[in-house]
């Protein structure tokens, strides 16, 4: 909530049609996941981006995640969201379009 909040949001505005590619955002995400291997969502953002940049940069969050390319954690709900890369020992953890989900315990 608070990076809609920080996005540049008024009343009155006027609204232009911007080109932005969903693709070249989930590269941009993955060369900055390799430079720094913990990353803040709130940090992909620059100031005063707008809400249609944020919520690019969140479907190309959830595309990568969908593809297994980067692991997301949030300590609690509303907290913020960082981002890395799966390491080694996170493979076989779970299904190729599931790498959030950890295998489940059995009850006994």
């Amino acid at each position: 909530m608070q990076v809609l909040a920080r996005a540049n949001i008024q009343r009155h505005h006027r609204v232009e049609r911007e080109q932005l590619s969903v693709r070249s955002h989930m590269s941009r995400i993955l060369r900055r996941l390799q430079l720094q291997p913990l990353l803040g969502f709130q940090d992909l953002l620059v100031a005063g981006a707008g809400v249609a940049l944020v919520v690019v940069h969140f479907v190309a969050v959830l595309e990568l995640v969908k593809e297994g390319l980067i692991l997301v954690s949030q300590e609690r709900a509303y907290a913020p969201l960082y981002l890395t890369l799966p390491g080694p020992r996170d493979e076989g953890l779970s299904g190729p379009n599931e790498p959030w989900k950890a295998p489940m315990e059995s009850p006994t």
